[in-house]
């Protein structure tokens, strides 16, 4: 039996620091041989698809360990799906 993918693509993602960490807690994008590291009210925005659409290999990206303290983000997600799907535009003003 054929399992179907899970993998959600995300468009873009900002990311958003809530926290100092006083020790580890990068954000690792290995494949561009980076990392963002945790600084209160610091920020962080990458797309994820190529113009093309295809998703890029080049934003794989990873949370390394808290050595020391505690990391808090938020995450904005822009999918590739939207409300289109769900509720379709009529042809006509009224509808």
């Amino acid at each position: 039996m054929k399992q179907k993918s899970t993998l959600v693509i995300h468009i873009d993602i900002f990311f958003n620091q809530l926290s100092d960490v006083t020790r580890g807690g990068a954000t690792a994008f290995p494949r561009l041989g980076t990392a963002v590291w945790p600084s209160k009210g610091s920020a962080a925005f990458w797309y994820n698809l190529k113009r093309s659409g295809q998703g890029s290999q080049a934003t794989l990206h990873g949370a390394c360990p808290v050595v020391h303290g505690s990391k808090w983000v938020s995450n904005k997600w822009i999918r590739e799906r939207g409300q289109f799907l769900r509720r379709t535009c009529g042809l006509s003003p009224d509808e």
